[in-house]
């Protein structure tokens, strides 16, 4: 839409072609082992992502602490994915304290069985294209948390996922809902696991 607005006499000639996910690949690879166990007794959230400015783990950690704050003490949350803002990102949770609470796990080959896992998926990111990152953790079957400028053109909010605004505060909120709705929670599961994504690929 973006590219139709900065080219509006080729408008008619543009389409957009996503990417097709390898579908059965994923969930084989969210079977494999990993040396990193989660907390079996604790919510556990998830992002994952490049640790870049425009991906938001800023935001992640600032909710982390807005939860806290809330009196919300029985989750974890794991990053997956390492950048150039890590050791800010780092220091950021140490300023914070919420070290207890929030994890960075770097760089992960295999970053599937993490999502897989995962009580909760949250992508905070300010700018996005079509996610491929929300596309691959639908088929793991986790609900969602994505900021509108995330994932706002691949999930409808209260039903397959819950959007906000890309700032802390809209991310708690946003997680306080999945907490708290035990019915939403399992609405959004629901309808995530009855998607056909080899359809999708097919169509595209």
């Amino acid at each position: 839409d973006a590219l139709k607005v900065f080219r509006p006499r080729y408008k008619n000639k543009i389409i957009a072609i996503n990417n097709i996910i390898d579908v059965d690949d994923i969930k084989r690879r969210s079977k494999e082992k990993t040396d990193i166990e989660f907390t079996k007794d604790k919510f556990n959230i998830v992002s994952c992502g490049r640790l870049s400015p425009e991906k938001g783990m800023d935001l992640a950690v600032e909710a982390c602490k807005i939860l806290i704050d809330k009196g919300y003490t029985d989750f974890k949350w794991w990053v997956v994915g390492g950048g150039p803002v890590e050791k800010e990102i780092a220091s950021q949770i140490k300023k914070l304290g919420v070290g207890n609470h929030i994890e960075l796990l770097g760089m992960q080959s295999n970053p599937y069985p993490f999502i897989a896992k995962s009580d909760l998926l949250v992508q905070p990111s300010r700018f996005e294209g079509h996610s491929v990152a929300i596309m691959e953790a639908k088929i793991l079957n986790p609900p969602i948390v994505a900021t509108k400028a995330a994932a706002k053109e691949q999930i409808q909010d209260g039903i397959n996922g819950v959007l906000c605004d890309t700032d802390a505060d809209s991310i708690a909120q946003a997680i306080e809902k999945v907490l708290t709705n035990k019915e939403l929670f399992k609405r959004i599961t629901d309808a995530v696991s009855k998607e056909d994504f080899q359809k999708q690929n097919n169509e595209i």
